[in-house]
């Protein structure tokens, strides 16, 4: 069996981000194809988390910030499990961007000799870590043990950065395309979440080997008959969802849609409309919304199933205008065979056979009209599903995406 031993400070167990649910399937793909995972968790497990990753025979080792030992021992009793640095606690994560650290950051104390005492007692035939943050991990490789290392980018930071930056809004990570490609040169291999990543990343380490590795949601391998059920109801209310984490693009995202193009959408609508928000509450947006702003909207908040929130909403929207990588929620929306209407940023990284199997409008007039043709429009909305099912089991399987990941690693 071979052995692969994976970093990060996601919970992707949660499956509550785009970033968890990709690692998830990444995790879950290599799981069923008899690779042995190890997880060298960046952060403390609650017990719901251990039952969860004891569910899926995964190995999980946390980090100890107190290091190891009898005095680490003692310390961990009156120590909060978060990382420390110089002195400080901090927590460093993708998932918000509500706080900017640098690299630097992310030198946690211990962390490089714990991995090197995971690497040399697991002997693991590869290494992928998510994130370049835990780059420096790759450094303390013992040299006895042969491993090949990858590094999942999810996103070239540097230009993820600057985008937000021309927005005015935080970033998690403040990383320089110099700083990024130091990092990058560290690994056998790069993955890059989408073609035009890919070809950045080329430029950036052009003596570096980089592959495509997108997203495969569970959805692709449920069958048509299940996803293409539509929403339950008893009613002729239309539903239309958006699924997101309240990150800075997300919020921005859904505000800029409630203010610009809600009330315009609900007037113009010869059905009852509703709109389903899952993820994102409605206090994490800036300031307060009208009610003729807030009327018709259902805010769930963190959801448990992407497959039964796709299922009771008849189609769905991505507004989000910023941020780079591949937009996980419009792959999901696709491959659950619901229609959905994006904005042009969030169509970026798709082939173009994707693209045609969504409705792209950038400004508010525009995407309000393409959601009328979805309201008025049974045939269009079966006929958008089915481009996406077939999406689903063709350009978005798991063999297709993570293929020629998996033959790499048995080299």
């Amino acid at each position: 069996m071979t052995r692969v031993l994976m970093v990060t400070d996601q919970p992707f167990w949660r499956r509550g981000t785009g970033a968890q649910q990709r690692i998830w399937s990444l995790a879950r793909y290599l799981t069923c194809r008899n690779f042995e995972l190890v997880v060298f968790y960046m952060k403390s497990r609650t017990p719901e988390d251990r039952d969860k990753c004891r569910d899926q025979k995964w190995l999980v080792v946390e980090y100890k910030p107190a290091g190891t030992g009898i005095a680490a021992t003692f310390a961990s009793w009156v120590t909060p499990m978060r990382p420390l640095r110089k002195g400080k606690q901090t927590e460093a994560s993708a998932d918000g961007d509500s706080c900017t650290r640098t690299l630097d950051d992310y030198r946690w104390p211990h962390a490089p000799e714990q991995f090197r005492k995971i690497c040399a007692s697991t002997k693991p035939h590869a290494i992928i870590i998510e994130y370049i943050v835990w780059g420096y991990l790759a450094d303390a490789v013992p040299e006895l043990v042969k491993t090949k290392k990858v590094i999942d980018t999810h996103d070239v930071l540097h230009l993820r950065a600057e985008q937000f930056r021309e927005r005015e809004k935080p970033h998690w990570i403040a990383v320089t395309r110099k700083e990024e490609a130091d990092v990058l040169r560290k690994f056998d291999l790069i993955l890059a979440i989408q073609e035009d990543e890919a070809r950045a990343l080329m430029e950036m380490v052009p003596d570096s080997e980089v592959m495509v590795v997108g997203h495969s949601p569970e959805a692709a391998n449920i069958s048509a008959s299940t996803t293409c059920s539509g929403a339950t109801r008893s009613d002729d209310t239309i539903r239309i969802g958006f699924a997101g984490s309240p990150n800075h693009a997300n919020v921005d995202g859904i505000t800029w849609f409630l203010e610009h193009c809600w009330s315009a959408l609900r007037s113009h609508s010869p059905a009852p409309l509703e709109l389903v928000i899952a993820g994102t509450r409605d206090e994490e947006l800036p300031g307060d919304l009208d009610d003729e702003t807030s009327s018709g909207v259902r805010w769930l908040g963190p959801i448990d199933s992407m497959s039964n929130f796709y299922s009771h909403v008849d189609f769905v929207i991505n507004p989000v205008r910023f941020g780079t990588g591949l937009k996980i929620k419009t792959v999901e929306a696709l491959c659950h065979g619901k229609p959905i209407v994006v904005h042009p940023h969030s169509a970026g990284g798709l082939d173009p056979e994707s693209r045609s199997a969504a409705l792209i409008a950038g400004e508010p007039e525009e995407f309000v009209a393409e959601c009328l043709r979805l309201i008025n429009s049974a045939d269009l909305r079966a006929e958008l599903s089915q481009r996406g099912l077939r999406l689903a089991s063709a350009i978005f399987s798991e063999e297709r995406v993570y293929g020629a990941l998996e033959e790499w690693l048995l080299k």
